[in-house]
């Protein structure tokens, strides 16, 4: 290309972005006249609807910090609990065993006796045999 080829080039390229940004601008100028319009009808509704979504958005702030106090109340009575729970669970552990070890001796304790009187049982017998010949 010559000079006088690109400058022809570059004056055309010139032209297509005015053009093509003229064409743009009016339609975003459309675009801002419809939102100036719609927000003119609703700009009424607007503020008169702002004192109730202040009230809303006040109960609703309201409503959350109680919700957000109860939860961190809740969440320190959890804690202490699994504290609690931490310190008993070994103590069960401990006393489920010692059951069961007193329940073993009982058992033992429970045959032994069944074991006396049988034998007690036998003597008196043999004693009565005795008695009973004599």
């Amino acid at each position: 290309m010559d000079k006088s080829n690109i400058n022809s080039h570059h004056i055309s390229q010139k032209e297509n972005e005015v053009s093509s940004s003229s064409g743009s601008s009016t339609e975003s100028e459309k675009a801002n006249l419809w939102f100036m319009v719609n927000n003119e009808s609703s700009s009424s509704d607007s503020v008169s609807d702002y004192s109730t979504n202040s009230e809303s958005y006040d109960q609703l702030l309201i409503a959350f910090k109680e919700t957000h106090d109860e939860a961190n109340r809740l969440a320190i009575i959890c804690n202490k609990l699994k504290s609690a729970n931490n310190i008993l669970e070994p103590k069960v552990k401990l006393l489920e065993k010692e059951l069961h070890k007193a329940k073993t001796e009982l058992v033992s304790l429970e045959l032994t006796c069944l074991h006396a009187y049988v034998k007690t049982s036998e003597i008196v017998q043999i004693w009565k045999r005795r008695l009973n010949t004599c």
